[in-house]
């Protein structure tokens, strides 16, 4: 099964942020920390941990992403939050609140964060590869040492969830690239992968501008070219580095989710407040404008 542009992994982001903010709110009441004004502290530590999360991006783990790159988030995430949760007692001039029931919270807070964000990630590893699920099709272009070592890790590492569509290699030097563009949008690839050592600065700009038209994302296999002065973004497969032109601000499944609950609570809104009392009024005038007619054409008929 492909993955559609909201699917299952950009589905339990959001979720697992609804989980982390409950367990930052409920697992206080595990302790005696003595707050008081309830409202003010469950809101002040809510805001405090979506801030330091969009801050350092906590919530933005890619499939080929390492369990080292978890922890290093976990622990920017908590060393903040450690900050800021002490500093209300100063902040909000709280002195009744225990220092070390606020400690006893704050570790199995980072116990329990820690236990949710690491079991999703091997869950979806473990999903991706037994049930082959939640893939990204992808595409290369070029034959080189380095897409032949990119090959084999979407062909070797499952667990990653791409599903390879096809590596595409010059025919007599000709790349043809209008028929691998037609071909690519055609079998709904959703990234793709080049070697710019291969391409020209023509085909790389005739690429690039193929991907912005229908959001693809482009990556590229390294090489010395001028490309280095452009802002791109280092990752990793393995051990192979890839860089990336562009990003899609919707793949950012928080990104996502706020689109979406902004689109929901704005029709929301259109409906209840402007049709709910907009409808009756153009039904009314409808209604008036029809007796009108209807009493100047008898108007005309008795004549």
């Amino acid at each position: 099964m492909i993955s559609k542009k909201f699917g299952f992994s950009t589905r339990l982001t959001p979720l697992t942020f609804l989980i982390d903010l409950l367990l930052v709110n409920s697992m206080l009441y595990l302790w005696t920390i003595n707050f008081i004004k309830p409202i003010v502290f469950h809101g002040y530590l809510s805001l405090s941990w979506l801030v330091i999360a969009i801050q350092i991006k906590f919530y933005n783990i890619n499939r080929y992403s390492k369990v080292t790159h978890i922890n290093k988030l976990l622990f920017k995430q908590f060393v903040f939050y450690f900050l800021i949760l002490f500093a209300f007692i100063g902040f909000f001039r709280q002195p009744i609140i225990s220092r070390l029931e606020l400690a006893k919270y704050f570790i199995s807070l980072l116990l329990a964060v820690s236990f949710v964000k690491l079991f999703t990630y091997v869950f979806l590893l473990k999903y991706r590869k037994r049930f082959a699920s939640n893939l990204r099709k992808v595409a290369i272009i070029g034959a080189s040492k380095k897409t032949d070592q990119l090959l084999k890790v979407f062909l070797n590492r499952t667990e990653y969830g791409y599903l390879l569509h096809k590596q595409y290699k010059p025919i007599k030097g000709d790349w043809n690239l209008e028929n691998i563009q037609e071909e690519i949008l055609d079998e709904g690839v959703h990234e793709i992968y080049c070697s710019i050592s291969d391409l020209s600065d023509q085909e790389l700009t005739s690429l690039i501008d193929f991907a912005d038209n229908n959001l693809i994302t482009l990556k590229f296999v390294p090489d010395n070219r001028h490309i280095y002065t452009k802002k791109l973004k280092f990752e990793y497969y393995d051990y192979i580095p890839i860089l990336s032109l562009r990003n899609i601000p919707l793949h950012n499944p928080i990104n996502s989710f706020f689109k979406r609950t902004f689109d929901i609570v704005f029709s929301l809104f259109v409906i209840l407040v402007l049709l709910s009392w907009l409808t009756p009024v153009l039904a009314l005038l409808i209604k008036i404008e029809s007796r009108a007619r209807l009493f100047s054409s008898e108007k005309k008929w008795n004549r």
